[in-house]
């Protein structure tokens, strides 16, 4: 009886140290692991569809799948980001050259302001002028330092952004192909009655669809507000 209670422990101990020591393994890619969930949940329907096109080639139907996320996703991602990484540094060095002032940059604008605004502002302590374009000088070069900053990060870690893109399409490969039964397994697991674990799902997906769909509005949006003031500030290539 003792050597079987002796052996339940040591196995139940040696799993949980396999687990945790599984855990801190994937850690570090965690946020690879989070958006291939996010898009197998995203691109379920298409892979549906078009297996239900070759119901024979499960595979090719996932690998079709895969291509439309690298295409409509990954690329795009990659671009962008050689994008910002490049106007960074621009940015940085016409900050740090002095051809761009944004000290300057607002006392123009306070001088096209009308006589009255201004006034109003002067009486409220807002148009002090030295105070503010010394203050925007210093957030501008702080600015330029922190975006020069990420783009040498992003260079440096440029082995880890490619693994962690090989694992998130990996693991999206198979959620894609197998998300069927991964999802009827996990609700045989969740202790809840068959309509609420439905209804707890289909909330879970509505969420997810909700928050990434309003995330890229917001990001349009202050992607064109962002590259409108860049193009105004006379940078050239202004996104």
């Amino acid at each position: 009886m003792k050597l079987a209670q002796g052996r339940r422990f040591f196995f139940l101990a040696f799993l949980t140290l396999v687990t945790l020591a599984f855990l801190a393994i994937l850690l570090p890619f965690y946020s690879a692991l989070m958006w291939a969930a996010i898009l197998a949940l995203l691109f379920s329907p298409m892979e549906r569809k078009l297996l239900a096109r070759m119901p024979r080639s499960r595979n090719a139907a996932t690998l079709v799948t895969i291509g439309a996320v690298m295409l409509i996703v990954i690329i795009p991602v990659i671009i962008l980001t050689g994008s910002l990484v490049s106007q960074g540094a621009q940015i940085y060095g016409l900050i740090r050259s002095g051809k761009v002032n944004f000290g300057a940059y607002f006392g123009q604008i306070v001088e096209g302001l009308p006589t009255w605004l201004r006034h109003m502002l002067d009486q409220q302590g807002l148009l002090d002028v030295g105070t503010i374009q010394q203050k925007l000088a210093e957030s501008g070069s702080e600015i330029g330092q922190f975006v020069a900053s990420q783009a040498v990060n992003i260079g440096q870690n440029t082995a880890h952004i490619l693994a962690s893109t090989g694992i998130l399409l990996y693991v999206l490969f198979f959620l894609l192909r197998d998300g069927g039964e991964l999802t009827a397994i996990f609700r045989k697991a969740i202790p809840m009655e068959d309509e609420q674990k439905n209804h707890l799902l289909s909330k879970f997906a509505a969420v997810v669809k909700a928050t990434v769909k309003g995330n890229i509005a917001i990001a349009a949006m202050q992607g064109a507000l962002g590259g409108f003031i860049v193009w105004v500030l006379g940078f050239q290539g202004a996104i």
